[in-house]
């Protein structure tokens, strides 16, 4: 018989705790009770022990009821000890527990309790003769079983937990594939970018030496003009022959051909073309660094892999490209300086002959060659 006060089921404690539950009306009845235990236990115990023991006096009973029984959740057992007081008479039985009237029958084999319930009915509790020990071993086994609801409540809690850290931590490793994932191909857009104004900035260039070529084709003129004055008046600065040498052959060398090359040639190299090669270079490490921290994501959460994401082919084809494309850069920037060399040795080479024919003095010594660029990693020609 349940005595927990939530059950609503037979016995319920709620009629012996609390004073609404019942009656306050005790009933006294007459009558010879020697024969009769003085220890009573519930007939069939499960999820709840009972012990009663009394005092007969005549008619007159007092004693205590004693109940344990699993809590609704079932992982603790609760105790509950009620005094009472009443009659017992032939086989009648009326006692008041926590100011509730219970009535009953009793004989030597078996006590009969009837508890009125929240809902008006009456529930029974059979007892039959029983010692304490026999209810301390059900006491012992209800908070066995307490225990054990209690471990397999706490072992569940924890699964719980450990899957709800595991939903949590899937979470977070798919969120960092995705975050890996858009950082590799935004890193591979910025590499193809880059490239581009690496392969803008250095085809540029060739217009800086073309117009250092037109400028040195003037020069050459202008030494032609000079040869023919020389031929014409003779040498000497009185003729306009070292005027032509210097104010046209060496201004054309120094201020066109040389200048083109050094404002020109020089400063694309310098400034556009070496600057696209270190991004192009950072990008390759922002590449490499960020599909490291993708493939890490990845191995945190194999099976996992959202549309899109680059895959190891395109990452080292798109470093294989880049790598090439610095390396024709410098190639190809370090071919254009040398070009532009050449031009203004020619130049002033001119700038000499004319001097020299128009017997016109020292002429300018030769500016010092560009440098060729040099890039760490890259094959420089």
């Amino acid at each position: 018989m349940k005595l927990k006060p939530s059950t609503g089921l037979a016995f319920s404690a709620c009629a012996l705790l609390l004073a609404s539950c019942g009656s306050s009306n005790s009933v006294t009845n007459g009558g010879s009770n020697s024969v009769l235990p003085n220890s009573w236990i519930n007939e069939s115990a499960s999820s709840e022990a009972v012990i009663l023991t009394w005092t007969i006096t005549g008619t007159h009973a007092v004693g205590s009821l004693t109940v344990t029984y699993l809590s609704s959740s079932g992982n603790s057992a609760l105790h509950d000890s009620l005094s009472f007081s009443g009659t017992v008479s032939s086989k009648s039985v009326s006692l008041t527990i926590n100011r509730n009237n219970i009535a009953g029958t009793v004989k030597p084999t078996q006590l009969s309790l009837s508890f009125p319930q929240p809902n008006g009915k009456l529930s029974s509790l059979v007892m039959i003769p029983g010692s304490t020990s026999t209810y301390n071993k059900e006491v012992a086994k209800i908070d066995s079983e307490a225990s054990s609801n209690e471990q397999k409540t706490q072992a569940e809690q924890l699964a719980q937990q450990q899957t709800q850290a595991q939903a949590a931590q899937n979470s977070l490793d798919r969120q960092a594939i995705r975050f890996a994932s858009g950082e590799v191909s935004s890193d591979l857009s910025d590499i193809q970018g880059e490239e581009s104004q690496l392969a803008t900035d250095v085809t540029g260039m060739q217009q800086a030496v073309a117009s250092e070529d037109a400028a040195l084709s003037k020069t050459q003129s202008y030494l032609a003009t000079t040869q023919s004055m020389v031929n014409t008046y003779g040498t000497g600065s009185g003729n306009g022959v070292c005027y032509e040498a210097t104010q046209d052959v060496g201004y054309e060398a120094a201020q066109s051909v040389n200048y083109d090359a050094t404002q020109n040639v020089n400063y694309d190299a310098t400034q556009n073309v070496l600057p696209d090669i270190s991004a192009v270079q950072s990008g390759i490490q922002k590449l490499q660094s960020d599909f490291t921290s993708l493939q890490s994501a990845e191995n945190a959460m194999p099976g996992y892999l959202p549309s899109g994401t680059p895959m190891s082919s395109q990452v080292q084809s798109a470093i294989a490209t880049a790598s090439t494309d610095i390396a024709n850069a410098v190639s190809t920037t370090n071919g254009y300086i040398a070009q532009a060399n050449a031009y203004v040795a020619t130049a002033y080479g001119y700038t000499d002959t004319a001097y020299k024919i128009g017997n016109c003095g020292s002429p300018p010594s030769l500016p010092v060659p560009l440098s060729l660029i040099t890039v760490a990693g890259a094959t420089n020609t």
